[in-house]
This record gives structure tokens, sequence and C-alpha cells, in this order.
């Protein structure tokens, strides 16, 4: 029932008499009426529901603006009115189709009602009266038009965006092709109104900007059931191509139609339908032991099978595939010509312009959300129309440029990963990541057709272009992304079709521009952070793992060793410390190690060294960063020590407020650099063709296309083409048949081979009939191959089902392992002699790597090849030796300058560092304290040793209150390791006992046993600080086998863990029980693996540590009882260890 307000309302607009409409003298306030009655329409639409039966649009509204256009106040008030009334259904419903039964029923209904609308709008009168008041409108200057006036001409171009926007009702119509529809019927009068001229001139006009969006909607409507390529050949004589695709539709038609008739055929037989028959089915068990019983006609005795009768599984809803309908149809021939010619002034009038406006609005957020799938469907449709019309490169100039690839290929990016985060809208977030998709195979294919054109600009164009985006890995990526996180509940065929097509495309124009020449393309060094599991990621979720560590660590060791050594330039503006930052002192020291070590993960050597260097001489007096006379080696490890720390950082507030106060300056370029060291590094390579058809020998790339070639029957020619040239490049091209054994595949062969004699299905046949028999040859010398097609399998799987379980590692060891024949080691032999004392930046392994003939080989294999045949003893004998750093001379002020501040802090508990705070030019402390000397300003360098308090728990407080030096400590700590060297052990040469003993006074069994002192850490609860010597003796043996280095190799721990096992009695034994020296001089920080422990022998330390009980097992010497030492405090070690704790809290 219709309200009885809402009723009298409607009555009050006015009636029709004759031919006429004569509207009431309080029509436009009546108007206004019904605009307040729909603002007050609940959840329900109640309001627009019955104006919806009431047919006011229809009987009153319409009426009125032909009859009454020239009165503005009520013209403006109806359009408002018929804006809100015809706009989506969806949008009365928050953006969504409704679920609940109830209101899906009144989606329907007012559905029904807008297509109504759209039938009463197809009038030419009426769109006359609109094309004139827009036209008056649009005449206006800009001065002269008034607020009022634009808002009117938003509103004409919104109501027909409205009107074109009702879905057609295709059940309802029943229209044919050739046939003309509502829509066309709109269209039509939408043409002769002359409203289309007025659309190319806002498209095409500067003045008029703030429409483009609003245009480019309307005119994207337009074209929704029309395709590019019916258009361009409209009205114009079919070429050989569309007959001969017209003609294989037709036989593919009547292939269809005779296989059905012949399948229907079998099913009767000639007998009477009285004898249908009973038959016996042998080798088919039924329910019983007795074989089936048939009773049905003799031609479906063929397809029995056990699930007639069953209900199939339901699939959830949540799961069940995409049921998406692609309308398109053929519109008359008169709307079509005149779409063509619109099309035709559009590319070259408006569509650079009006590209370039759109995009400037969606960049700059002057748009609504999402309305870029409107510039995506333009781009689309507008490009395809000229490619097939007549290709003109400079009509869609705009669009084909680098930027519109970068600005595509970002976007589908996001829109996968909405897919991925948004699950309630992610089918949604499909259809733009479709529309995407179209765009930007279409920029492939104009690309292509530019390498056809005649003009050498346009080539030498194509080919920069072809350069950038085959040379970026984002780019070849992106379809491997997009196949393996396809998902036929969340996207539909239509878009997997599209997808293998564009696949297809990239890798046709890769393949022939590899050919060309040797062609560049990037790389990353490393890979992406792989996700942790929970428990690992509870732990820390910011930092990368150990293993990525190493990885990124094997990488810049080279670099940073070459940078130490002086062979590349150090950046010399670097200040760790701002003396107007109100950051306390200690606070700048852990964001000068923070720095420093963002820097080396960030593959920043250089800035690392600096800011290092930078920061010993500010911080000298704690060796925080180093001693000042620190030697190369112990810098590198201490860089080391720094990269693999656990370093605990503040908040990102607080640690962006520091920066921004360290450096106010520019803080964009601090921001700048931060992003850039959160980028993976890359590096450059020749582009390898078969490595990246490789990477599309993968279960979850290989089952999308399964599915869609399961469909081979409906797909079109070109799709299945594009399936089988993938199969045939992994099946012949890589000899990896073994990835197509697989049910889901064969079973679609299976189909295929009852069309023996179709030549569409030819290609399809062929390669059925290849991999069906490569199959059976395999399963000659494998009985296990009928099982291996229940799975998908990867490039191993699919070699060792082939060529045998195991064959994959053989083979894979046999090409790693190259050899070196006596031709190629007579040529390194002369290039090592030519090229050995060359100068540059450069040493001889890196000059021989490039006149090398076998350019596989790699800088290890030259440098392992040329220790084997005795040309150098090692790897460091390559290393050219860096220039020395020049020394500084004392000038006369600077040593009156020392004189005086002696004399001023010469009583003071601390001398030396005194001296150095307040120099004006920094010097280390040693070279201060051989000036002092040099001066005879003291008689004995213990004067100037810095006084500490010495500690001791058994006596009394007044006895501790002595001070004594350092030297007395030294001492001290030399003649208790002059008797603890009585008792020791005996181990390597470079061996020093500073840390043989540990606080607590323990005393070890003597003549214990290995196994007896393993069971015994084991009971203190170290096995995994055994374990975790054991792994860096097996890595340290990987890595002598690879590069034999005649170094020790520290061991350092990073953990509290392995801190406090370094400090146990016990593990001290255990470590040197294994021939590990502690450190040899107060300059070593860290226990050492000697250079004499080769791969062999430490691969025997591992395995007995497996098995303590073998004879190879070491031997434990005995041991007297050994006194306590002090262990001299490492200062960078204590910050670095305190900063760790912190981050674990």
């Amino acid at each position: 029932m219709m309200l009885a307000e809402l009723q009298a309302t409607c009555s009050s607009l006015g009636y029709q008499e004759k031919n006429s409409y004569v509207k009431e003298p309080d029509c436009t306030e009546t108007v206004k009426d019904l605009i307040r009655f729909l603002k007050r329409e609940d959840d329900t639409c109640d309001i627009r529901r019955q104006l919806g039966h009431a047919q006011i649009v229809q009987n009153d509204l319409v009426h009125i603006l032909k009859g009454y256009a020239d009165d503005s106040a009520l013209f403006d008030t109806v359009i408002r009115l018929l804006v809100n009334l015809t706009q989506p259904a969806y949008l009365c419903f928050d953006n969504l189709i409704p679920e609940d039964k109830t209101l899906r029923n009144y989606y329907l209904e007012i559905e029904s009602h807008l297509l109504s609308y759209k039938l009463a709008f197809a009038d030419e009168s009426l769109f006359a009266v609109l094309t004139k008041k827009l036209g008056d409108l649009l005449q206006l200057d800009f001065e002269q038009r008034s607020d009022d006036d634009s808002l009117v001409i938003e509103r004409v171009l919104i109501l027909v965006r409205n009107i074109l926007h009702v879905p057609p009702d295709v059940s309802s119509e029943k229209r044919t092709d050739d046939d003309a529809t509502i829509h066309d019927q709109v269209l039509w009068a939408l043409h002769t109104s002359g409203m289309e001229d007025l659309l190319l001139y806002v498209a095409s006009s500067d003045s008029e900007r703030q429409f483009c969006m609003h245009c480019l909607e309307v005119i994207s409507l337009m074209f929704r059931e029309q395709t590019p390529e019916q258009l361009a050949s409209a009205g114009g004589q079919r070429s050989m191509t569309e007959k001969q695709k017209d003609e294989q539709e037709l036989l593919l038609a009547m292939e269809k139609e005779k296989s059905r008739k012949q399948a229907n055929m079998m099913k009767y037989s000639t007998r009477h339908s009285r004898f249908g028959g009973t038959y016996v089915c042998q080798k088919i068990k039924s329910i019983s032991d007795e074989n089936l019983i048939y009773h049905r006609s003799l031609g479906d005795a063929c397809n029995i099978s056990h699930d007639m009768g069953k209900n199939p599984t339901k699939k959830p809803k949540n799961r069940k595939p995409i049921k998406e309908i692609e309308l398109t149809r053929r519109s008359t021939l008169s709307i079509r010509l005149f779409l063509k010619e619109f099309c035709v002034q559009f590319l070259e009038n408006c569509y650079n312009p009006l590209m370039y406006a759109v995009k400037d609005n969606i960049l700059h957020n002057r748009s609504q959300e999402n309305d870029e799938t409107y510039y995506l469907w333009a781009l689309r449709f507008f490009m395809e129309f000229n490619r097939h019309y007549k290709f003109k490169l400079a009509l869609v100039g705009e669009t084909m440029s680098l930027p519109t690839f970068h600005y595509m290929q970002t976007e589908l990016m996001r829109y996968h990963e909405m897919i991925l985060g948004e699950k309630k809208e992610a089918i949604v977030w499909s259809k733009r990541l479709h529309l995407a998709l179209r765009a930007y195979r279409e920029l492939l294919l104009t690309l292509h057709c530019m390498d056809k054109s005649k003009d050498e600009q346009i080539c030498r164009s194509s080919k920069v272009m072809k350069n950038n985006i085959f040379y970026m890995m984002e780019y070849r990526d992106i379809f491997l992304v997009l196949l393996r996180k396809f998902n036929e509940s969340k996207n539909s065929r239509s878009l997997l079709k599209d997808l293998i097509e564009t696949c297809h495309i990239y890798i046709k124009m890769l393949e022939q521009f590899a050919k060309g020449g040797s062609c560049m393309v990037q790389k990353k060094k490393r890979t992406a952070n792989k996700k942790k599991n929970k428990k690992a990621s509870k732990k820390d979720n910011s930092g990368p793992s150990k293993e990525e560590l190493e990885e990124l660590w094997d990488g810049l060791s080279d670099t940073l060793s070459e940078i130490i050594q002086g062979k590349e330039n150090i950046p010399e503006s670097t200040c760790p410390f701002d003396v107007t930052s109100d950051i306390e002192d200690t606070q700048q020291r852990v964001n000068a190690m923070i720095r420093i070590q963002d820097d080396l993960r960030g593959n920043k050597p250089a800035d690392a060294l600096a800011l290092f260097r930078a920061a010993r001489e500010v911080w000298p007096e704690e060796n925080q960063f180093g001693e000042v006379d620190i030697p190369p080696e112990d810098e590198f490890m201490a860089l080391r020590e720094v990269f693999f720390a656990e370093i605990q950082r503040p908040q990102a507030e607080q640690e962006d407020n520091a920066f921004m106060e360290d450096e106010g300056n520019e803080p964009d370029e601090v921001v700048e650099e931060e992003l850039e060291d959160a980028m993976p590094s890359y590096s450059e390579q020749e582009f390898n063709m078969q490595e990246f058809i490789v990477s599309f020998a993968s279960p979850l790339v290989l089952k999308p296309y399964a599915l869609l070639f399961s469909e081979f029957k409906i797909n079109s020619v070109f799709t299945n083409h594009c399936i089988i040239r993938l199969f045939h490049r992994l099946a012949v091209d890589l000899h990896i048949p073994g990835v197509l054994f697989q049910a889901a595949i064969f079973r679609t062969f299976q189909k295929i081979l009852s069309y023996r004699n179709s030549e569409i299905y030819k290609e399809l046949y062929k390669f059925a009939i290849y991999v069906t028999k490569k199959f059976f040859e395999s399963a000659k010398d494998n009985e296990k191959i009928f099982m291996e097609l229940m799975f998908w399998k990867s490039k191993r799987d699919a070699i060792e089902v082939s060529e045998g379980y195991g064959s994959y590692k053989e083979n894979h060891e046999s090409q790693k392992q190259s050899k070196w024949n006596e031709e190629q080691i007579e040529e390194l032999k002369t290039l090592f002699e030519q090229l050995k004392d060359v100068d540059g930046e450069l040493d001889a392994a890196d000059y021989i790597l490039a006149h090398v003939i076998d350019n596989t080989r790699t800088r290890r294999q030259i440098i392992r090849q040329l220790v084997q045949q005795d040309l150098i003893e090692n790897a460091a004998a390559l290393k050219r030796k860096g220039p020395t750093r020049p020394t500084r001379l004392w000038r006369e002020e600077e040593e009156l300058e020392l004189k005086n501040l002696f004399d001023q802090f010469k009583d003071t508990d601390d001398v030396v560092a005194n001296i150095i705070n307040n120099m004006k030019t920094k010097r280390s402390k040693p070279k201060v304290m051989e000036k002092i000397m040099a001066l005879e300003l003291v008689e004995d360098k213990k004067e100037l040793y810095k006084k500490r308090k010495r500690k001791n728990g058994g006596q009394n407080r007044n006895e501790t209150e002595g001070f004594v030096d350092d030297q007395d400590d030294e001492s001290a700590m030399a003649s208790e390791s002059e008797n603890e060297a009585e008792n020791e052990p005996e181990v390597d040469s470079s061996q020093s006992e500073d840390d043989s003993v540990t606080p607590n006074h323990q005393t070890e069994d003597t003549g214990s046993s290995f196994k007896n002192l393993l069971d015994k850490l084991k009971n203190q609860g170290l096995e995994d600080q055994i374990k975790w010597i054991q792994n860096n003796l097996r890595r340290t043996a990987d890595e002598l086998e690879e590069d034999d280095d005649d170094e020790p190799i520290p061991i350092v721990p990073l953990t509290e863990d392995h801190e406090n096992a370094m400090e146990n009695k016990n593990f001290k034994t255990f470590l040197k029980t294994l021939g590990i020296a502690p450190p040899a001089n107060e300059q070593e920080r860290f226990w050492r693996i000697p250079a004499k422990l080769k791969a062999d022998k430490l691969r025997k330390l591992v395995d007995c540590i497996d098995d303590p009980n073998s004879s190879d097992a070491p031997v434990i010497q005995g041991q007297g009882h050994m006194k306590t030492k002090s262990k001299r405090n490492n200062a960078r070690f204590e910050m670095l260890k305190n900063l760790a704790k912190q981050k674990k809290r």
C-alpha cells in the first residue's frame, strides 16, 4: 500500500491533458517534498519502491522536463529528483548486494524500476531538451558561469551516467545480435540529440577539467556491450583473417553438433524398446561376489559409473567457482557506425588531453575512490580500437610510455594484495585486477605493433621501452605471482584466460628480444625475508634471520675488506655526534652503533666504515668503536661483530624524532636514505630464457593452466594455443615432460584423443600423443609412475620420475663440480702470467674472469684452480696492498697546547683521557702518550695510566679504597699466565692462556675422558652451546673446502648464552681439547680456529662430538689447579651485550 501523504504529493505534480502535460501551481514545492521523502526512507527503500510503482518518472517527471525546460528552478529541482531515483540499486544498500532474502527481493524490485526508467529515457525529444540545456550552460564563460550552473552541468552528466548504467535484462528483452536493445535505443536518442558532440567538447576542453571524470564514466557506459574489434571493422569489407576466424567458429560449431548427434545415436539400439536388454559386466563386481548386472541399453554400458544416482559433493559457498557472464553483443549497423565515428573523433581530439587530466586527478586524489578503473577501461578500449582500425601511435602517445607501464604494474600488485587482504571484498578487487590486466595486455600488444612500424623513430622507441620492461625483474615476475595465487573462488575464468594469454604474449616478445643479442636483466642479490614460524616471530619480528645475515655478510665481506685496505674511497663528511642535540652522550653512542649496523646491512660498507672511524675519534676513551691504532684485521672483525649483533632499537616515533633533530637541516634526505636502506640490492646478469621458463615448472603455476585446459571445448583457438605452447616449452624445449604427468591433464588428453579428425584440435591432439608416449616410455623403467599421476610435480620430481629417483641430485652435483681439462689449465696459467702484475683496482682473478674463454666460470673456481696449480698460496695473495695513511706531525702550537693541558690535568685519575677531550685536534691515546714521553713531561709511562680502585671481596672496605694502575694488573696477569702455562694442555703456538680460567676457582678433573667432559657440559645445560661450536666447525670446514685460507677464523659469541658458556671453565677445556685457540694477546677478543686445522680434521672433530667413544676422539691431558685472573674489559662487546639484553626484555 502506498502512503497516503506520498500519494497526495504525487497527485500534486500535475496531470496529462490530451498530448500535453499540465503542471500544478505548486509543482516545484511538490518535487522538493518528494526529495525530502527520499531522505527519510528506511533500509528497505520503501519510498523509492512506492514511487517506482506509481511510475512518476514515466508519467510526470519526464513530461515536466520536456514541457517546462524554460523554468530553471523547476528544471533544476526535477533533475535533482531524477538523479536520486536513478542511482544504481546497490548504492541504496551500502554498496553491497544484500544477502538477506527479503532485502534481496527489494533489490531486484528496484532494479526492475530502473529498467523501466531507462526505457522512458529512450526518447529523442527528452535528450534534445537535456542537450540544449547542457549546451547553453557550457557556452557560458568561466566568469559568467555561477556555481549553480556548474552543479546543473554535473547533475545532467550524472543523470545520463545513471541511465546508461542500468544493467540490461537479457531474459526479458530476448534480443539477438543486430537487433536494437533498450540500451541501443538510449544511445540512438543520445546520438540524434547531439549530446555526443558535447561529450567530445568536455573531454577535449582544458577549461572543463572538473567534469572529466563524469565524462569518462558516460563514455565507458556507452561502450559497455561493444568490443573494439567489432567497432573497428564496422561498415568495412571483412579481411581474410576475419573470414578465416568466422569459418573456424562455424566449423567448430558444426563439429560439436555432429559429435553430439553421434553420441546420441550410440545410446539407442536398432532393436525394439521391449528388448532393451540386460547385460552382465565382466570384471566388475557387484555388492555380492558375482559380476555386475546392467539394466540399460548397450550404448550406455560403455559409460557405466558407480556414481550414477549419487548426490554430488556439495562445495561450500565460499569455495565455489565464480560464475561471471561477460555480456558482449553486436548491435545494429547504425549504432556500430555512429559509435565507430565517435571513437575516431575521440582518439583524434580528446584521448590524450582527457587521459592526462584523469590520471592527474587520480594521482593527486581529486577523484573518488577506485575511479582509476575507468582510466584502465578507457586505456584498454581505445588503444585496442586504434590498433585494429588504423594504427597511429601519436593518437595514444599519452598512455604509451614507461610511466604507464610502471603504473599498471603497481596497480596490478596493489589489487593482488587487496584480494589477499580484503577477504570479503575479494571478488570486487578481482574485477579491478581483471581491468588492470587487460590494460597491461593492450600495452604489450601496442608495443608489439610498434616493432612492425615502418617509422624508424617508432621502432627505436619500442626498443627503449622493451629494454626497460624486460630489464626490471618486477615486470617478469608479475605473471608468476598472479598464477601462483590464482583462486577460482575469488578469480573468474575470464581473468585466468586473459592472464594466460597475456603471459604468452610477454614470453613471446621476451624471447624475440633476447634473440636479437645479449640481453641484460636485473636480479636480486639476496632473496626476500622468508616467513618465520610463530615462535620465531614472537622473538623477533623486525630483524632478518641468522641464515639471511650469513648470506648478506658473504656478499658484503669482500667489498668491506677492499675498502679497509684502501682500494676504494671513504666518505669524509660523516659526523656521529651532534653537539647541539639534547640527546645524552650515551644514547648518541647507541644511535651511532645502530647507524653503523644499518649501513652494513643496507650494503653501504664505505659509509659504515667512515662512521665507525669517526665514532672512534669522538669516543676513543672506552674503545667501544675499537682502539685508536686498531689493525685492519681487528677492525674487520669488529665491524662483523656489529653486523651480527642484536641491538635494541628505540620506538619508531622516538627514532624519527632523533633523526630529525640530528639532521634537522635536511630531513627529507634522511627519509630517502632510510628508504634506500630498506630496499634490497640488485645486480645485473645476462638473461637466460631457459631459466625463466623453468620458473613455470611449478605445481602452483601448472594448476591454473590445467584448469583452463580442461575447458578446451569452450576456449578459443588462441587460448588453447597459449596453453599448449607453454606445455611444449616445458616438455619439449626443456626436456621435462614429467611435470605434465598428472591425472587432471591426462583426463583432458583423453577427451582430446576422441577428436582425432578435428582440424581445430589438431595441435592439441599431436601434443597429447607426444606426452602419453613419453609417459609410457618412462613407465617401462618406473612402475611407480602410475601412482605419481596423483601428484603434481616440480622440476626435480619430474626428472626423478622420468630418469630414476635420485638422478636429479647426481646430475646437479656433477654440474656443480665442473672439471678443468688440460687446455683450460694451460689457458689459466697463461692468463695469470700476463695479468698478475697489471695495475688497477681489480686483482688478477677479476682480470682472468673477464678474459677466460669459458664464461660459466666463477671467481671462486678460478682461485681454487690457481691454488691447486701452486700459482698462489691462497686467496689473500691476490689482494693488492692499499696505500698507507699519512702520519700527522705535531705542530709547535699543538705541543704547547699539550704541555698546558698536562700541567692542568696531571693530578687527575685519567690524565690522557682528559687531555684528549680538551684538545682542539683529536689524536689517539697512544700518540698522545708517546708525545708526552718525548717531551719528557713524565719519567715513567706508568704515570699516564688510568688509576682505578682494586676490588677484593675478602678485604675490608678501607683496604679496597687504595688505587692501583693498569700496569700492575697486567704484570699480575702475566705472572699468573706463566704459572698456568706449566699445567696447560698442548695447544697451538698462537694460543694464549688469558682466558683459561674462570672467576669461580673451579678445578678440572685430571685424566677425564672426552665423553665425560661432554656429559658434564650437557648436565650443566650447555648442549645448545656444544651444537653451536659444532656448527661453527662444520661451516668452517665447508668454507675451507671452497677457499683454503691460512688465517685463523674467530668464533664470535653474540648471544648471552654463548657468552656465559665462553666463561665456563669446563667449556673452555672443551674448546682447548678441540684445538681451538684462546685470544693470543690483548688486541684479540675471541677464540679462534687455528689455520693448521684443515677441513678433514674439522670434520673428524664434528663427528667426534656426535660419537665421543670413537677412536679419533681428542684426549684431555692432565691439568693442575688453575688460578684466577681478571679479564680485561671489552667495551664494545659489553655495549653490544647490554643492547642485546634490552632487546630480549
